[in-house]
């Protein structure tokens, strides 16, 4: 496993980076005239906003390819050496990156400063072993005796993980800890008595809503606010409190856990606690892009702590793009007709999904390699007639020429279903010669692209 960031400057490197900054500028290790090379487009894009003009990148992966599942032709290993800086992800899908981190790290770990851009996100990573909460069931009222009050889930929505259960008169586990100044949407799943297929729904609008507040003299250490079907736990300051979870019909408070609160705990930071297995396509999410650019930024300054205040502007000015990102994605989904769509690629958005609590159909999974089945396609012609569906999403690199046509799986979803438009719908993991001529970066990608594709698809013949 290589080093974290934290690990390669807190053990001493970063000390060392300082004094050579001092004595040699910025190309203290390497001795071309690169600073850095990046493991594809993403992450070059990011260390090129932060870096500003003081610094220089390369992007291995080339126009029209995706860097998910790419592998160089050759050894990149004396290239990268001869720069200060290597930006990957530390993940097997990303082999060649994870291979050749491993390489610098034991053959020139004095040469070259290893950034691992998912450092920190361990709790936010999606697992791939992981089922998902019961879906509430709205078409039916529940009498409160057939609910299992005293049984329902908690759920950690960020990565669709079950972390505790109230039973009769205790708890198992807990709520996921929060990080100061940060935010953790938890799903309580409540059950029919009888079957667990059954889960009412919950919310302002439904007939039962769930609700938390703070046992009474704890500590004001998170914030808990209501949303719909969920809670969102906001970390205000390092410390813990007992929560107390709450059920109502109507203005009628139902059930409670007010004998037996349970423990939250805020966190400075997260520990980067990683699933053993995990869905990588973290970078497609702007909420979790804003964690890594920082995690960049923040291996800069210490690389280059001259011009520390132009990374940090530099980084802040992306944080605010980021941020608009986030919140179109919101309102595109909050304006929308559907809440689902079809997507003929890759399962390269779970993130997006898990954000913003859409589904976008997929043929096949997170490999780009994974052939779509007769019986794949055939899946998705009946979510199209089921939804009315007009509007298919692709991935312009699984085409046979990115950015000019469709895959052919687009072609034969055409030939079987009342859907005959097609939207590009970006990983974000590379660039096509249009959007390169154009400088088109992240934000451009999605802003120009994908939120405008996924308008078209949740909003049939609008």
């Amino acid at each position: 496993m290589s080093p974290t960031r934290r690990e390669v400057l807190g053990a001493g490197a970063g000390a060392t980076v300082g004094a050579l900054a001092g004595c040699l500028g910025r190309f203290g290790f390497g001795g071309g005239d690169t600073d850095g090379y990046t493991a594809f487009f993403s992450l070059y894009d990011w260390a090129s906003a932060v870096g500003g003009d003081e610094l220089e990148f390369e992007n291995p992966v080339g126009t029209g390819q995706m860097g998910h599942g790419w592998s160089p032709e050759g050894n990149l290993v004396p290239e990268i050496v001869d720069t200060d800086l290597f930006i990957y992800l530390d993940t097997v899908e990303f082999e060649w990156a994870q291979r050749a981190a491993e390489t610098l790290e034991r053959d020139h770990g004095d040469e070259i400063i290893l950034v691992d851009a998912l450092d920190g996100l361990g709790p936010r990573l999606l697992p791939f072993d992981t089922g998902d909460p019961a879906e509430p069931v709205h078409d039916r009222s529940f009498d409160r005796a057939e609910l299992a009050f005293d049984e329902f889930q908690i759920w950690d929505l960020r990565t669709n993980t079950q972390d505790g259960w109230w039973h009769v008169d205790h708890w198992h586990g807990s709520p996921p800890d929060v990080a100061v100044d940060d935010e953790v949407p938890v799903g309580i799943v409540l059950h029919h008595v009888n079957d667990e297929d059954l889960a009412a729904p919950l919310g302002e609008d439904e007939q039962f809503r769930v609700e938390a507040r703070v046992a009474d003299g704890d500590t004001e250490a998170v914030e808990i606010v209501p949303d719909g079907n969920r809670i969102l736990l906001r970390g205000q300051s390092v410390g813990e409190a007992r929560l107390v979870f709450e059920f109502y019909e109507g203005d009628e408070l139902v059930y409670d856990t007010a004998e037996k609160p349970t423990p939250v705990t805020v966190v400075e930071e997260y520990d980067d606690d990683r699933p053993s297995s995990f869905d990588p396509h973290a970078w497609v999410d702007p909420v979790l892009a804003g964690e890594m650019v920082d995690t960049i930024a923040d291996t800069l300054v210490e690389y280059d702590p001259d011009n520390a205040d132009t990374y940090r502007e530099n980084a802040a000015a992306y944080r605010e793009a980021l941020a608009a990102v986030d919140e179109q994605f919101e309102q595109v989904v909050a304006d929308a007709d559907l809440d689902t769509a079809i997507f003929a690629g890759h399962d390269s958005y779970r993130y997006i999904e898990n954000r913003y609590d859409l589904e976008l159909v997929t043929p096949t999974g997170v490999s780009p390699d994974e052939a779509a089945s007769f019986d794949d396609i055939s899946g998705l012609v009946e979510v199209i007639e089921t939804n009315g569906i007009d509007t298919v999403l692709y991935d312009p690199f699984e085409a046979a020429r990115p950015g000019e046509d469709i895959p052919q799986m687009v072609e034969a979803i055409f030939e079987n279903s009342r859907a005959q438009n097609a939207r590009m719908l970006s990983p974000v993991e590379g660039t096509t010669e249009e959007w390169a001529e154009n400088d088109w970066g992240w934000v451009e990608q999605m802003e120009e692209v994908n939120i405008p594709s996924l308008e078209a698809a949740l909003n049939p013949s609008r």
